[in-house]
């Protein structure tokens, strides 16, 4: 075997066996219980979320609560429970994300608050690289003003299969 086929045969069993390690997050009770729903303040107060969130955002929690009290339901966002909202009429100028990573029966809990022009992250992560994705894309979210939700950036090409 030449040694591109033993590079290739490596890289396979060590995907392999870190798709064997992941947790099924889509099992998880949280995960079936809460996506899809409008029930924050039920999910606020689970036994492996309330304490956590307490814990991280102490004194702020109330902000977070108020930033993502206009949102859409619980949803789901690289394997993590998110809600991202914003202050009634202050979209652009106070949001906020929830994101909770479920592992095993425990959470992780991650959350992030964009006030004053500034976003401020609490977690129990050391750096913004170890962070999940739904807060660092949030964050690419909120610091680009929303610019790009709504309409298409220059770089952007659009096709339509059929229409010329």
């Amino acid at each position: 075997m030449n040694g591109l086929k033993w590079l290739w045969l490596l890289a396979l069993i060590c995907s392999l066996s870190l798709r064997a390690e992941q947790p099924d997050t889509a099992a998880h009770p949280l995960m079936t219980r809460y996506v899809g729903t409008w029930e924050l303040d039920e999910l606020l107060r689970e036994p492996s979320v309330q304490p956590e969130l307490r814990a991280l955002l102490g004194d702020d929690l109330e902000r977070l609560i108020n930033n993502i009290s206009v949102r859409g339901p619980v949803g789901v966002y690289g394997g993590a429970l998110t809600v991202m909202g914003n202050a009634p009429h202050r979209g652009g100028e106070e949001e906020a994300v929830l994101c909770i990573q479920l592992v095993d029966a425990d959470s992780e809990v991650h959350a992030a608050i964009f006030s004053g022009g500034r976003v401020t992250i609490r977690s129990r992560q050391p750096r913004y690289d170890f962070l999940p994705i739904c807060i660092r894309d949030w964050v690419a979210l909120v610091s680009t003003g929303h610019r790009y939700r709504m309409r298409q950036p220059d770089h952007v090409d659009m096709v339509v299969p059929g229409r010329d």
